[in-house]
């Protein structure tokens, strides 16, 4: 679990908060800076497509 929220990190640029419940779960939470971050990936991953047509 604790590569996924590293994977976070490397593509936000943002670390997440990481919780661990009474549970057991895990939970990582993003904010806004992580959403800004990976939207920058999503218009990124168009523009290449749109580029190789």
């Amino acid at each position: 679990m604790y590569s996924l929220a590293a994977l976070v990190e490397a593509l936000t640029g943002v670390k997440p908060r990481i919780r661990r419940k009474k549970n057991g779960q895990i939970m990582i939470e993003c904010y806004e800076g992580h959403l800004d971050g990976f939207a920058h990936f999503a218009e990124l991953a168009e523009a290449i497509v749109r580029r190789g047509r």
